[in-house]
């Protein structure tokens, strides 16, 4: 699996990379790929949610998001509303599901299982829920999985929070679950100045042993 880790970027940009990568993926052209990065400040809304079921998913208008530098952008995951900015590790595997004879919710269990991982390097123990995807630590949560599967390959992926500013959330209700917070490795082992760096490091070492893969690194890591 090739590894680009492409530093802080804009949602829409990696959106458009990923499809363009996805298509090639599709026709064999390219093998797998994983994308790291970090967005800059920006809500998304999957394609579960309908227009009008925004307004009770939002706190403020996205005018008003927009006035924070927040922007509201569509997209074809599965989900509904999260947030995305610095400080939160953003992974996006481009994988043909089918020729690796993976379903869909062993896919997503091999990318929590990832996570869950991850943070166990930092003696942090993250747990799923039932019904929920994602990983938990007690009631709050801090990584976010979406997808979108067409022609057996596997675009978008997971959202972990590393050191991220978390009052954004509260202009949102995040995945639609209601009376649930959310937390990041610094919130939960405070003090202990976890750098970006380490997690990416900890992420691609469990990645590379949940799925069975060597993740080859394009260029030079950001």
């Amino acid at each position: 699996m090739r590894l680009y880790d492409l530093g802080l970027t804009n949602y829409n940009d990696i959106l458009v990379l990923q499809q363009k990568l996805t298509e090639c993926r599709q026709k064999r052209d390219i093998g797998d790929v994983l994308l790291l990065t970090e967005h800059k400040p920006v809500v998304t809304m999957g394609r579960f949610m309908k227009p009008d079921e925004l307004e009770t998913e939002v706190n403020v208008s996205p005018g008003k998001m927009l006035e924070l530098g927040i922007p509201l952008v569509r997209c074809d995951r599965g989900g509904r509303l999260t947030y995305h900015g610095p400080g939160q590790l953003v992974a996006y595997p481009i994988i043909h599901l089918r020729d690796k004879r993976l379903g869909v919710k062993q896919y997503v269990w091999m990318l929590e299982e990832s996570i869950i991982k991850t943070m166990s390097h930092f003696s942090i123990n993250g747990q799923r829920r039932p019904e929920l995807t994602g990983v938990w630590v007690g009631e709050k949560k801090i990584a976010a999985i979406g997808l979108h599967v067409t022609e057996g390959v596997s675009m978008h992926g997971l959202a972990l929070n590393v050191d991220v500013d978390l009052s954004p959330y509260e202009l949102i209700i995040p995945c639609g679950i209601r009376n649930a917070g959310v937390t990041s490795i610094a919130d939960t082992i405070p003090g202990k100045g976890v750098s970006m760096k380490a997690v990416k490091t900890a992420f691609l070492d469990s990645m590379s042993h949940v799925f069975d893969v060597c993740i080859h690194p394009i260029g030079r890591s950001k």
